[in-house]
């Protein structure tokens, strides 16, 4: 795997306006994909943090990966 490219189109950093400082949170997805993360990033956006998430997947190339639901069936 490559390295951690700050400038890769996959990396997202923000601050919230009106902070010159403010504490910064970095938002590591799971296997899941970056979706894992985005809602909890834009809640600590909301409250005031600045923020960093980057796809992983996306700086490596790779695809993203699809969406494995597991459950029972009931039968009537």
């Amino acid at each position: 795997m490559g390295g951690f490219d700050p400038c890769e189109t996959a990396v997202k950093f923000r601050i919230p306006a009106g902070t010159s400082k403010p504490p910064l949170m970095i938002s590591v997805h799971g296997g899941g994909g970056i979706h894992d993360v985005l809602k909890s990033d834009e809640a600590f956006f909301e409250h005031g943090m600045a923020t960093l998430v980057f796809d992983a997947y996306a700086m490596q190339g790779l695809p993203r990966p699809q969406l494995l639901v597991l459950g029972t069936l009931r039968h009537q």
